[in-house]
């Protein structure tokens, strides 16, 4: 998971010893309407074309739900429950009207393999609520079967996100440190000591998780093009 455990970054602005990957902090506290409105705009782009690359409804309509969810979570640092319910509720429309029956036991069955994980992950402190309730929603739009792909791209983006961010703050450092004295506190003392991360660093302000959903997505998209 990108850079885990309660002192790596968050994805949501949660505290407590769920702080690890939630949060949702680029850069600035909230990206101003324009600036999040082109990046998503840019992430729902890219995923659409690849839904009508590999003929796939449902993945241009997981570009419209992610459209909305980059929007927000870089402009108000959380998915809203009724955006990821209304994506859910069309998901699951979706796929009946495209598949029957079979359609919506597949969507079900692809929000419960999604959901699953990332409430998981939520108890954990690597995800917040609001992210997990996304994933299940791209879960019924994409499938069970795109599941675990989905979350090693997701995971993967945030790791990478998240690096790439610290660096650019130059917290790179500090916070590579602070992870260096809390696993020699485990070695030798076998107790974790959590090191807090100062106020306003990324660290504590953590990264908008619905873009590594986006990325993730994409490259699933790009790997079912290509299979």
């Amino acid at each position: 998971m990108p850079l885990s455990v309660q002192n790596s970054l968050s994805t949501r602005p949660h505290t407590g010893a769920g702080e690890a990957l939630r949060g949702a902090r680029f850069i600035s506290p909230r990206v101003a309407r324009t600036r999040s409105v082109q990046i998503a705009f840019l992430a729902a782009a890219g995923i659409m074309v690849m839904a009508y690359w590999v003929r796939l409804p449902l993945v241009a309509g997981a570009a419209f739900y992610l459209f909305f969810a980059v929007e927000y979570d870089l402009r108000c640092s959380r998915i809203p429950n009724w955006l990821n319910a209304s994506g859910l509720l069309g998901a699951l429309i979706g796929g009946f009207a495209l598949h029957g029956g079979d359609g919506l036991q597949t969507a079900s069955l692809g929000a419960v393999a999604g959901l699953v994980p990332g409430f998981a992950l939520y108890a954990m402190g690597l995800l917040g609520a609001g992210d997990a309730k996304g994933i299940a929603v791209l879960g019924a739009l994409l499938g069970p079967d795109a599941i675990p792909g989905l979350y090693l791209y997701m995971l993967a983006a945030g790791a990478v996100l998240s690096i790439a961010l610290l660096a650019y703050r130059d917290e790179l450092r500090d916070f590579l440190v602070r992870w260096r004295k809390s696993i020699v506190s485990l070695v030798l003392l076998r107790k974790f000591h959590h090191q807090q991360p100062p106020p306003g660093s990324v660290a504590a302000g953590g990264i908008p998780f619905a873009v590594c959903m986006a990325l993730g997505t994409l490259v699933h998209a790009l790997r079912v093009a290509h299979s």
